[in-house]
């Protein structure tokens, strides 16, 4: 959420937050469908293409435009009005 506010602070920068998948780390643990290289590929390739009218987007390692309620909701749980105070 800082990044998605920051983008009118600086006009000149071209910030996003992006979402690295579920990757096979220690924390992501074995299961994990995706690799650190893989995921790190991804997020690079998606830098390297992000516009500057993309700021304070979120973004998948894969290149799938996140909304922000809907990646929280979707990986938390959290409904709309439960999310809504910390957002």
């Amino acid at each position: 959420m800082a990044v998605h506010s920051a983008r009118n602070d600086y006009p000149n920068m071209t910030l996003v937050t992006m979402n690295p998948g579920w990757v096979r780390t220690d924390m992501g643990g074995a299961q994990a469908p995706t690799s650190v290289a893989q995921s790190v590929s991804g997020m690079l390739s998606v830098i390297e293409k992000t516009k500057p009218s993309e700021r304070g987007s979120f973004q998948s390692y894969d290149g799938r435009k996140m909304g922000w309620y809907h990646q929280i909701e979707k990986n938390y749980g959290y409904q709309r009005d439960g999310i809504s105070k910390f957002l």
